[in-house]
């Protein structure tokens, strides 16, 4: 789905933990006034609108904003496609607090923003209506974050993504499954949703969400990173490098990358050098696997994700 670049504050400043999705069901609307231009947006979340006039002051334009069409409660959030001064935006909200958090990403590649969390859910739930012009879609994502006080950064340890297609004139439950990459609990979690396309008309809205179920404990760790190869960064959006220790004497080597049904999807050949650039191609985004295989045996795996 479409979306601008998560960004992250450090995790080592959050102190304790709010076991709740902030403002779940759209219910509290603020006008927040860090911008020249307020804009009511529903609180503890920020609109593509606030990023957009932060960007550029002469921004106006409301592709978001609430609505009495609620499945439960009073408001709903509603997410629309505009035009504003000629150009094309797609409503797209964001579980971060405000633009200070926000910006502050661009300026610090080890944090994370969202809200503090450590549970481990297995599922996102909600209601939507989507009413789609010129075949434009909608999505809803999750991301969860645990700080790491090895490497000093937020490593990524679970993901999910919701996509619709489809009209729904009326409010319909979608269930995003979860899926963790590891036994560890999250810190920080951030939700985004938004419209995918540009045709005026296009018109999306939640409500409600929550978390569901529980994830067990004891995922299969074949696939964890080691120590002889390292992938960075991780996640990634257009590219990352693959690192060999010099230790593996590479013979005939090659890298398969599989998808997570265990499809491969892409293969690199005749590796003889230690570094070695990945490059996201056709991959979409999601969790894949990949394995260094020295002279057809298997040597090294490990794991990614392409957002």
């Amino acid at each position: 789905m479409k979306k601008i670049t998560l960004l992250l504050l450090s995790c080592s400043s959050l102190a304790g933990f709010s076991q709740a999705i902030p403002n779940s069901g759209f219910e509290t609307w603020i006008n927040n006034t860090e911008l020249p231009q307020a804009y009511e947006v529903p609180q503890g979340w920020i609109s593509d609108d606030m990023i957009r006039s932060g960007f550029d002051p002469a921004y106006t334009g409301i592709s978001v904003s609430k609505s009495t069409q609620s499945y439960s409660g009073s408001f709903a959030v509603k997410m629309e496609t505009i035009i504003n001064n000629g150009d094309t935006v797609s409503g797209t909200i964001y579980s971060v607090q405000s633009l200070v958090e926000f910006f502050s990403y661009l300026f610090s590649e080890n944090a994370a923003i969202g809200f503090p969390y450590s549970d481990r859910p297995a599922n996102l739930q909600g209601y939507y209506k989507f009413n789609s012009v010129g075949n434009d879609s909608a999505g809803i994502a999750i991301e969860m974050y645990k700080w790491n006080t090895i490497t000093g950064v937020s490593d990524i340890i679970a993901f999910g993504e919701y996509s619709i297609g489809a009209n729904a004139s009326s409010y319909t439950v979608f269930n995003l499954p979860i899926t963790y990459m590891n036994s560890e609990s999250p810190d920080t979690v951030v939700i985004f949703a938004g419209i995918n396309g540009s045709h005026v008309g296009t018109t999306f809205y939640i409500d409600a969400l929550s978390f569901t179920g529980t994830a067990p404990i004891g995922i299969d760790e074949l696939y964890s990173d080691n120590k002889y190869v390292k992938l960075y960064p991780n996640p990634f959006s257009n590219s990352a490098s693959i690192n060999i220790d010099i230790a593996v004497k590479l013979n005939n080597a090659s890298i398969r990358i599989f998808d997570i049904s265990g499809k491969e999807v892409k293969t690199i050949n005749n590796i003889n050098k230690n570094l070695v650039i990945l490059e996201k191609g056709e991959m979409t985004a999601g969790l894949y696997f990949y394995k260094l295989l020295n002279n057809s045996s298997e040597v090294y795996n490990g794991k990614f994700i392409i957002r």
